[in-house]
């Protein structure tokens, strides 16, 4: 294995990448480079795993996109449109890179509803993370004390049919994927009184940033791994190192021609309210384009996430933040209809989540300037998913 190593990015993959480097080989120098601060600094923090609150769930259908005819034009409609979609931007104002990344999403689906290869695909690698974190939750109990649950994920619908169709297709992945595990209907009451009727998933609720933070602690006492906060890496030629590993997501530090042609944007909200009494982790399924509501109980307070808009290349924050504005709204509602509890457009928080055009993680690796470069992300909800799984793509690097 390489001498040395250079990590962008403090994201769940830069830090999970880190850990396992150095636990393979504790003799590897590992420099991490993050643009925004120290987690010490909370409001310096703009990324998708530090700068959340809300838990990740990992479970065997995250980022599937089984309606295919929906999604065909999700990114040519806006979330006001008469059939909803995902589109933030200005149309006629998408740079010729934005529009071959969104010709690349729509080359993946067809106007035919049901599961499709890439559902499968998407399922196979999620069965296969979720496999990986309960191995390492095993392995190490720094870890594993940050999941909320390691069964289970608990999923609400709207209806009883919209139920009936999740129920179909999860049954069919954990068939194939997950055999160990069933999916269980359950219609026990439950503090969502009026939606009573809900799935049991095989899956696990994880604390994010909590866990982002063990991991920072964990690096930080090692001899051999070094943080470098507040640092944007313009040149990479100019770092002393064996080999370089892109982590970042969506907002910045990526080569141009990986983060635009491969790497995109999908903003994300979040809210926090009083609980009303919740004490586990769950899921809502909301229409488009808040779809998936993620809620997080934590002592007192609730923290929402869901809302989901292609915003494409654009990492300004602010810019983005007024782009989301529809998205928001929209998951305002979203909290009002199904927990009767009102949110102000004021309360809502931003992220930008990365995204490929297929949903899938990327992993690639280059060789220039004589070094590697390995490239490796997430993609949109599946990204603390894969994380393991792009974790271990890059020990095969080597």
């Amino acid at each position: 294995m390489s001498k040395s190593i250079s990590i962008i990015g403090s994201g769940i993959n830069g830090l999970l990448t880190a850990f396992y480097i150095s636990n393979s080989d504790p003799e590897i120098s590992i420099t991490i480079y993050e643009a925004d601060s120290h987690p010490a600094n909370e409001s310096g923090q703009k990324g998708t795993t530090l700068g959340s609150k809300d838990a990740r769930h990992i479970t065997g259908s995250e980022s599937i996109c089984f309606e295919s005819s929906v999604h065909h034009q999700a990114l040519r409609n806006y979330p006001s449109s008469i059939q909803p979609g995902w589109l933030l931007k200005d149309e006629s104002k998408l740079s010729s890179n934005e529009l071959m990344w969104r010709d690349k999403f729509e080359k993946l689906y067809t106007h035919n509803k049901g599961v499709t290869e890439l559902d499968y695909a998407h399922a196979e690698l999620n069965y296969k993370g979720l496999k990986a974190w309960h191995d390492l939750a095993s392995k190490y109990p720094k870890i594993e004390r940050h999941f909320l649950t390691q069964d289970v994920v608990r999923v609400y619908f709207e209806s009883r049919s919209s139920l009936l169709d999740d129920f179909k297709m999860e049954c069919d992945f954990s068939d194939r994927y997950y055999p160990i595990q069933k999916v269980i209907q359950s219609d026990g009451l439950d503090i969502l009184n009026t939606y009573k009727s809900h799935l049991l998933v095989p899956g696990m609720s994880v604390q994010i940033k909590s866990l982002a933070l063990e991991l920072i602690d964990i690096l930080e006492r090692s001899p051999k791994v070094n943080f470098h906060w507040n640092t944007v890496i313009e040149d990479s030629t100019r770092l002393d190192t064996d080999a370089i590993i892109w982590t970042a997501g969506a907002t910045h530090q990526q080569p141009l021609e990986y983060k635009e042609m491969y790497i995109q944007g999908i903003v994300g909200c979040w809210a926090t309210v009083k609980n009303p009494g919740f004490t586990k982790p769950f899921k809502i399924a909301a229409p488009i384009p808040s779809a998936y509501m993620n809620l997080t109980p934590d002592g007192d307070t609730l923290h929402i996430s869901g809302g989901f808009g292609w915003v494409g290349a654009t990492t300004d924050k602010s810019e983005v933040e007024q782009l989301a504005k529809p998205v928001a709204r929209h998951l305002i509602e979203q909290i009002h209809k199904f927990l009767d509890i009102d949110v102000s457009i004021e309360e809502i928080e931003y992220c930008i989540r990365p995204s490929t055009p297929s949903g899938l993680p990327l992993m690639k690796t280059v060789v220039k300037d004589s070094k590697k470069h390995i490239y490796i992300s997430g993609s949109s909800k599946s990204g603390t998913t894969h994380a393991p799984i792009l974790s271990e793509y890059v020990l095969d690097q080597f």
